[in-house]
C-alpha cells in the first residue's frame, strides 16, 4: 500500500510539472501570435504533449487538458471556451496516441519513408479534431465568425501538425539516438554550420526564396546526422516565425490570413521535406551496416570454406594412402602408345607384392605384361582420349607372374593423367562363390527341414502331435499321444527337470522353452528344444497349450565346437606378437603375454589398471576420445599411440579394434600393432624427399638462366635476318628507282615486296615472347599495308580488308604463306583494277580444326579464263604454286564474282 501511495504521488507530480511545461510552451507559442494574441503559426505545446505521451507515460493525458485550460483562460477567452478547448486537445493527444499504436507499433518511426508517411498521417488526422473542437468553440460563443470558420480551421489545423512534426523529431532525435564522439574538427564545424544557420535564414527569409532554406537541412543531413536535421529544421522554424513578427519576411501577403497560410505551409512542407530526408538516410544507413554484416559473414564463410578444402585435401591424401583398393596414375607417352606408371599408393604394393620403387617410373606394359590381353590397356587409350570414366568389369587377370580377379575404374585427371582405381577382387569372388554354394544347401535344408507341432488340453489332459513330432521321437505313426508316451523317451537324467518345467510354465504363466535330450529307439541321443505358450480363461485357468519342438542336436554340437574353438583362439591369442587386449571404459580387463612383454609388466600387474597410464601424455587427448568412441559402438579408423613401457621406453602402435561381449557387457577389443620401426624409416624418407627437392630447385633455376640467355641470342639473330632483309629490299628499291624500263622496274618491285614479306615476319619473331610463331592476321594488316604504299600512284581507290581474328602461325609456314598473299595482293594491285577504278580486297585468315584456311577475295575484274594458274609458265603463278606444294596444301579458284582464292594446309 505504501509503494501504492508513492507511485501515485510521483504520477501526480509528473503531471503538475507536465502542465506547467504545457503553459510555458502554450504562452511561448502565443507570444509569436500574428493576428491576435491566441493565434500562432507554429503550436509548440502540440509536439511537446506527443513527444511526453509517447516517451513518458499515458497517464500524463490529462496535464494536456489542464495545461490547455490555464494557458487559454489568460488569454481572455471565456471559461466554457477553455475547457472546450482543453476537450478538443486532450482527445486530439488521445487519438494520436491510439494511431500511433496501432500503425507504427513500437517501431523508430524515423528508420524508414513508410513509417514517416504513416506518422505524418497521424499527425494531420488527430489535428482535425483539436481544430473542429477549437474553431467550433470560437464559433459558438462568437469569437470567430462563420465566414472565417475555414480560415481558421485551416491555421489551428497546420499549427498543431507543425507543432508534431517538428517538436516530437527533435525530442526523439536528441533523447534516443546514440550520440557519436566526435573529433574538434567536427564540432568546430558545427559551430561554423549553426552560425551560418541562424545568419543565413535571417537573410533567406528577409530578401530570398524561402525554400533555399533547404539546403541547411540537406546538409545537416547528410553531413552530420538525424539529431542535427531535425535541429536544423526547428531553427530555421523559428527563424521564419520571428522574421514574421518583427515585419522582415518574404512571408507577408496581402492579408493577414495570407500570411499565416504562407509561413505555416513553409513551415509544414520544411519538416516534412526533413523527416522524409532523415529517415531515408537512417534506412540507407541500416542497409549499409546489414550489408557491412552480410560482407563480414561472407568473409567468414570464405575463410572457414578455404580452411575446410585444404582440411580436405589432406584427409583425401591420407584416405588415397588408407585405402584397401590400389590406385595407380599414369602418365601417357606423346603419341599415347604407351603409359609410364607415376604414382602408386601403398595398397598398390600389398595387391601386386612390389615396392613402389620397383614400380613408378617403369612401362603399364613392363610392370603388368598381361594387360593388353586382359583389356585394360585400351580403356586407358580411349579414356586418355575422350576423357569419359569408364568401369573395367570384374575380370580375370593373369601373366607369368601372378594371375587373379580385377576390378577397375579408370578416368582422366585434368593434367592429362590416367587413373586407374582398381581391387583385387579374388577373395570376394572366391567367397561369394561359397556363399552361394551355402545359400543353396540353406534353401535346400529349410525345405527338408522337419518341425514337430504339438498342442495339449490342458482340462481334458490330451494332447495332440504332428506327423514330424512322430518321426522326431522316433515313435510309431499309431503311438496314442500322451504325457506317458512322451516321458518315456525323454533321457532319464533329464525325464523329471523337463516335465516340471512344463508344469512350471503353467502355473507362473511363463513362455515355456525347455532343453532336454531323447533316446530314440536306436539307441541314439538326440537334443530337442520345445517352445510353447499357455492360454488361459477369464479367471486366469490354464486352458491349453500349443508350441513347437525343434532338433537342436546340431546346435548343441556346435556350441561344444565353439567352446573348443574358443580355447584355440585364446591359445592363438596368447601367442601372437602384436598386443590383444579388453577394457572398459579405459580399465583393463584382458592382455596376452606379447603385451606384457613390450610394456615390462606381468600380466597381473597390467589388470584393471587404466590403459591411459601406459600411453605418452601427448596421446592422451586421442585415446580418451577412442574410448568414449568405441563404447559408444562408433566405427573408429585405425589410430596411432605411443605405449610406455615400464622401464620408460617408448613404442609407436597402430590400433585397430571393435566392440564385443565380454563377461555379459560391452567391452573393446584392440590390436595393437609395432610400428616404430616403420615411424624411423618414414623420417628418413622425409628428409630424402626435403633434400631431394632443394637439389630439384636449384637445377630448375640453373635451366631457367640457361633459357633465358637462349632467348636473347635467338631474337639477336632474327633481328639481324630482318635488318639483312631490309637492305636487301632498299637495295632493290634503289635499283628500281634508276631504272629506266617500266618492266624491270616493276620486277624488281615485286622482289622488293617478296624480301619485305619475310623481313617482316622475322620482326614479328623477335618482337614476340614466343620465338616459334606469330599472330599472323596481325602481320597480314602490316604486310598487305606496305604492299599496298607500294603501288600507290595518288589515285588508288582500293581498299584491302584483313580480319583481325588472332592466330598463331609458325615461322615454316609463316614465310611461303606470306609470299603467297604478297603475289596475290601485287597481281590484284596490278591488273584486277584498271583504270584506277575502286575496289576492295578481303583476306581471311582463320584455323579449322586440324587446317589452317586463307581466303583471298578481290571484287575487280577477274582472271582470264585463259589464264590457269597451274599451266601459266609466269613468275609470280609458278612462285605460288611452288608455294602451295611447299606446304602441303592445295589452292583453287573461283572466278565467279572477281578472283577468289581459297588455300588450305594442315597445322
Amino acid at each position: 500500500m505504501k509503494s501504492d501511495l508513492v507511485t501515485n504521488l510521483e504520477k501526480s507530480g509528473h503531471i503538475l510539472f507536465f502542465i506547467l511545461i504545457y503553459f510555458i510552451f502554450a504562452k511561448i507559442s502565443m507570444f509569436f501570435g500574428i493576428s491576435y494574441g491566441n493565434v500562432s503559426p507554429f503550436w509548440i505545446p502540440a509536439g511537446v504533449a506527443v513527444s511526453a505521451i509517447l516517451f513518458s507515460r499515458i497517464y500524463l493525458l490529462p496535464g494536456v487538458f489542464f495545461g490547455t485550460v490555464f494557458s487559454v483562460a489568460t488569454t481572455g477567452v471565456t471559461f466554457p471556451v477553455a475547457i472546450l478547448l482543453g476537450i478538443g486537445n486532450f482527445l486530439e493527444i488521445f487519438v494520436f496516441y491510439y494511431l500511433f499504436q496501432q500503425l507504427i507499433q513500437g517501431k523508430i518511426f524515423l528508420s524508414s519513408p513508410g513509417l514517416i508517411f504513416k506518422f505524418c498521417i497521424i499527425c494531420a488526422g488527430s489535428s482535425l479534431i483539436a481544430a473542429g473542437i477549437g474553431v467550433g468553440s470560437l464559433v459558438l460563443f462568437g469569437f470567430v465568425q462563420i465566414p472565417d470558420i475555414l480560415i481558421n480551421s485551416l491555421t489551428w489545423w497546420l499549427g498543431d501538425v507543425a507543432g508534431m512534426m517538428i517538436i516530437a523529431p527533435v525530442f526523439f532525435t536528441w533523447s534516443t539516438l546514440t550520440k557519436a564522439s566526435l573529433a574538434t574538427s567536427i564540432r568546430i564545424e558545427h559551430v561554423f554550420f549553426y552560425f551560418l544557420l541562424i545568419i543565413g535564414s535571417m537573410l533567406i527569409f528577409s530578401y530570398s526564396t524561402p525554400y533555399v532554406f533547404l539546403i541547411f537541412v540537406i546538409y545537416a543531413a547528410f553531413r552530420f546526422s538525424a539529431r542535427h536535421g531535425t535541429l536544423t529544421v526547428l531553427i530555421g522554424d523559428l527563424i521564419a516565425i520571428w522574421s514574421v513578427y518583427f515585419s522582415q519576411s518574404v512571408f507577408f501577403g496581402s492579408s493577414v490570413h495570407d500570411t499565416l497560410f504562407s509561413i505555416q505551409s513553409f513551415i509544414t512542407i520544411t519538416s516534412i521535406t526533413g523527416l522524409f530526408l532523415i529517415s531515408a538516410l537512417h534506412e540507407r544507413k541500416n542497409v549499409m551496416n546489414e550489408l557491412q554484416t552480410a560482407k563480414r559473414e561472407l568473409e567468414d564463410r570464405v575463410a572457414n570454406q578455404s580452411l575446410t578444402i585444404r582440411e580436405r585435401e589432406t584427409r583425401f591424401s591420407e584416405l588415397v594412402n588408407a585405402m584397401r583398393s590400389g590406385v595407380v596414375i599414369y602418365r601417357p607417352t606423346h603419341d599415347e602408345t604407351d603409359f609410364i606408371i607415376e604414382e602408386v599408393n601403398p595398397a598398390v604394393e600389398k595387391i601386386e607384392g612390389l615396392k613402389r620403387e620397383d614400380i613408378v617410373g617403369r612401362s603399364v606394359k613392363d610392370v603388368f605384361p598381361g594387360v593388353e590381353n586382359f583389356g585394360l590397356f585400351q580403356i586407358f587409350q580411349e579414356v586418355s582420349k575422350t576423357g569419359i570414366t569408364k568401369h573395367f568389369p570384374v575380370s580375370y587377370y593373369v601373366d607369368n607372374r601372378h594371375s587373379g580377379w580385377r576390378d577397375n575404374f579408370v578416368f582422366k585427371l585434368p593434367g592429362g593423367e590416367i587413373v586407374a582405381v582398381y581391387e583385387d577382387v579374388t577373395e570376394e569372388k572366391e567367397v561369394k562363390k561359397e556363399l552361394v554354394y551355402a545359400k543353396n544347401w540353406l534353401e535346400f535344408t529349410q525345405t527338408v527341414a522337419k518341425i514337430g507341432l504339438w498342442t495339449w488340453d490342458i482340462q481334458s489332459d490330451t494332447l495332440t502331435w504332428s506327423d514330424e513330432f512322430f518321426v522326431m521321437f522316433g515313435l510309431p505313426p499309431g503311438t496314442i499321444p500322451s504325457f506317458d508316451s512322451w516321458l518315456k523317451t525323454i533321457h532319464p537324467d533329464d525325464r523329471d527337470a523337463a516335465y516340471e518345467r512344463t508344469l512350471r510354465s503353467v502355473s507362473e504363466k511363463k513362455e515355456l522353452w525347455n532343453e532336454y535330450r531323447i533316446i530314440l529307439p536306436s539307441g541314439e541321443i538326440r537334443w530337442i528344444a520345445a517352445a510353447g505358450r499357455t492360454e488361459y480363461d477369464h479367471n486366469g485357468v490354464g486352458t491349453g497349450m500349443s508350441g513347437i519342438c525343434i532338433d537342436i542336436t546340431n546346435r548343441i554340437e556346435t556350441e561344444t565346437a565353439l567352446r573348443e574353438s574358443e580355447e584355440r583362439y585364446r591359445m592363438l591369442v596368447d601367442n601372437v606378437p602384436d598386443i590383444i587386449l579388453v577394457h572398459r571404459n579405459g580399465v583393463l580387463l584382458y592382455v596376452n603375454p606379447a603385451a606384457a612383454d613390450m610394456m615390462g609388466y606381468t600380466i597381473q600387474e597390467l589388470y584393471d589398471t587404466l590403459l591411459i597410464f601406459h600411453v605418452s601424455p601427448e596421446y592422451h587427448g586421442i585415446l580418451i576420445d577412442a574410448i568414449k568412441r568405441r563404447m559408444d559402438s562408433q566405427d573408429i579408423e585405425p589410430y596411432e599411440l605411443e605405449i610406455l613401457s615400464k622401464s620408460g621406453e617408448r613404442k609407436r602402435v597402430v590400433v585397430r579394434g571393435c566392440t564385443i561381449q565380454y563377461q555379459g557387457e560391452p567391452a573393446s577389443l584392440n590390436v595393437l600393432t609395432d610400428i616404430t620401426e616403420r615411424k624411423i624409416i618414414e623420417d628418413q624418407l622425409r628428409d630424402f624427399n626435403e633434400k631431394l627437392e632443394i637439389e630439384v630447385k636449384n637445377r630448375t633455376e640453373e635451366l631457367q638462366t640457361s633459357l633465358a640467355e637462349k632467348e636473347v641470342l635467338l631474337k639477336e639473330i632474327h633481328h639481324r635476318v630482318k635488318n639483312n632483309m631490309q637492305v636487301i629490299s632498299s637495295l632493290l628499291f634503289m635499283q628500281a628507282r634508276n631504272a629506266e624500263q617500266k618492266e624491270v622496274r616493276d620486277i624488281l618491285l615485286e622482289s622488293q615486296n617478296r624480301i619485305k614479306s619475310i623481313a617482316l615476319v622475322h620482326e614479328k619473331l623477335y618482337q614476340s615472347k614466343d620465338f616459334d610463331r606469330i599472330d599472323y592476321p596481325d602481320y597480314l594488316i602490316r604486310i598487305t599495308k606496305q604492299i599496298a604504299e607500294s603501288y600507290k600512284d595518288g589515285q588508288n581507290q582500293v581498299r584491302i580488308i584483313v580480319n583481325n581474328d588472332t592466330v598463331f602461325l609458325s615461322i615454316d609456314k609463316a614465310v611461303p604463306c606470306s609470299l603467297i598473299v604478297s603475289e596475290l595482293v601485287s597481281n590484284s594491285l596490278k591488273y584486277a583494277f584498271p583504270d584506277n577504278r575502286p575496289g576492295e580486297i578481303q583476306i581471311d585468315f582463320s584455323l579449322l580444326e586440324n587446317e589452317y584456311e586463307l581466303i583471298y577475295t578481290d571484287n575487280g575484274i577477274g582472271i582470264p579464263e585463259s589464264i590457269e594458274p597451274g599451266k601459266t609458265k609466269t613468275l609470280g603463278l609458278e612462285l605460288i604454286q611452288g608455294l602451295v606444294h611447299q606446304l602441303n596444301g592445295t589452292m583453287t579458284l573461283d572466278r565467279s564474282n572477281g578472283t577468289k582464292y581459297t588455300l588450305r594446309f594442315s597445322a
